[in-house]
């Protein structure tokens, strides 16, 4: 065995024995133990997690997490942390994101989720819905905002 092929070897076994060592350490979790419910300020309810569900039925289920993801709001490095991923492989996932919805940017991608949860209440899908005049209250501040 030549000293190159030795060498390779070491760093080899070198690596294995990190990589057993780093997956005893830390405990990722498997992409079916993350449930959107869990951890996304998004869903409150079964029934908005089913209508947002069927509204991005287009989207792979790692889609609609990094999706929901993108709603508890943070920095890409936060949201990759969250969901376990590198950071590359969230901008990837945000790039396809932005082609099969037609978005352009983060804010766009969690006004989208926002306004599909919204269009269900309005439609009845969920309960409590808008007023039938398809109006929503006008929320008075209380209080001076701003003034002297």
């Amino acid at each position: 065995m030549t000293s190159l092929n030795m060498a390779r070897a070491k760093a080899a076994r070198a690596l294995n024995k990190w990589d057993d060592e780093s997956a005893k350490a830390v405990p990722v979790p498997h992409q079916q133990d993350i449930h959107p419910q869990q951890s996304s300020k998004l869903v409150n309810s079964d029934a908005e997690l089913q209508a947002l569900l069927s509204a991005f039925s287009e989207l792979t289920n790692r889609e609609r997490e990094v999706l929901f993801a993108l709603c508890d709001g943070g920095s890409n490095e936060r949201v990759a942390d969250r969901l376990c991923i590198a950071l590359p492989t969230l901008r990837t996932h945000l790039m396809r994101l932005h082609q099969k919805l037609g978005t352009s940017g983060k804010s766009e991608l969690v006004g989208l989720a926002w306004s599909q949860l919204t269009e269900a209440y309005r439609r009845g899908v969920l309960g409590g819905g808008v007023p039938s005049n398809g109006q929503a209250r006008e929320v008075k501040p209380q209080g001076k905002v701003g003034g002297r």
